[in-house]
């Protein structure tokens, strides 16, 4: 890819502290992919630092098209692999459709992102739970830049009392769209929140609350659920949110008493009085943790 567009070589390569264009050897067409796979997630969590400028953020965006354009498929998981995360998926979201949630399955997180666009009408107000995959899927960049009312929890400069008023406002949104720390197979969503936001606005406010999540977060069970946020879920997220937690450095959960604990609420949403209220998106892909 950077033999390709010898531009992006420099962008590549300033990530990482260079400052200079650097030879780069003949690599395999597959080479090439996971180069701009990495490359573009990436991106992801360092496009809105500013070590770049505005003539290297457009030619990332570039990238991050023709990364969509390639497609997941193509070197990114084996095709027998994929059968069988589909019979998953698609068991999973009758389980879902028979609680009374709306649930549509896409190969990949271009495809997420054009079901997501389906369901939300222009001028809403919309609000989001804090959450990876929708970083990973490029919905808040989606939000940011459409014809929407974004209560962004994520622009620059808020203040802690600004930030709380976004939460209270969520609860009067048109729509809120979240991830999910697992989804079981009997149809079942698990969650763990710290300060209880992002599970009050799933549960009640927003008329319309939708739920994107890959293939990863897909459990058997509701033991498998805890089991998961225990050994994955928090951990990551405590590392994430430099907590002052045990988990955070042992890299599971303690069980602990920590005033910065970020396991405080669990909820499991089963089935929903309101029908298609709650719609999952379920992905082909590893999306957040």
């Amino acid at each position: 890819f950077c033999v390709l567009i010898p531009e992006s070589r420099y962008v590549f390569l300033k990530l990482f502290g260079f400052d200079t264009y650097y030879t780069i050897p003949d690599i395999n067409s597959q080479s090439v992919y996971l180069l701009i796979l990495f490359y573009g997630k990436l991106l992801l969590f360092l496009n809105n630092l500013a070590i770049f400028s505005e003539k290297e953020l457009k030619l990332s965006q570039n990238c991050a098209i023709l990364i969509k354009i390639l497609g997941l498929r193509w070197f990114g998981m084996d095709k027998n692999k994929y059968e069988i995360v589909r019979l998953r998926m698609e068991r999973t979201a009758k389980a879902l459709r028979r609680n009374n949630m709306l649930c549509e399955c896409a190969e990949n997180a271009a495809e997420a992102l054009d079901i997501l666009q389906d369901m939300l009408d222009e001028g809403s107000t919309i609000a989001v739970g804090g959450s990876m995959s929708l970083f990973e899927a490029d919905v808040i960049d989606e939000l940011r830049a459409g014809d929407y009312h974004f209560l962004d929890r994520y622009e620059k400069g808020l203040t802690r009392e600004q930030i709380k008023q976004i939460f209270r406002d969520s609860f009067s949104a048109d729509v809120y769209i979240t991830s999910t720390n697992a989804v079981t197979e009997n149809g079942e969503l698990y969650n763990v929140d710290g300060n209880g936001n992002r599970v009050a606005a799933m549960l009640y406010g927003p008329d319309s609350v939708i739920v994107l999540a890959g293939y990863n977060k897909i459990v058997k069970d509701l033991d498998e659920a805890k089991a998961r946020v225990e050994a994955l879920a928090a951990p990551a997220n405590a590392v994430r949110l430099s907590t002052e937690t045990p988990c955070r450095t042992t890299g599971q959960c303690m069980h602990c008493h920590s005033d910065d604990r970020i396991c405080a609420d669990f909820v499991v949403m089963s089935r929903q009085r309101t029908k298609d209220r709650v719609k999952v998106i379920l992905v082909a892909e590893e999306l957040g943790y």
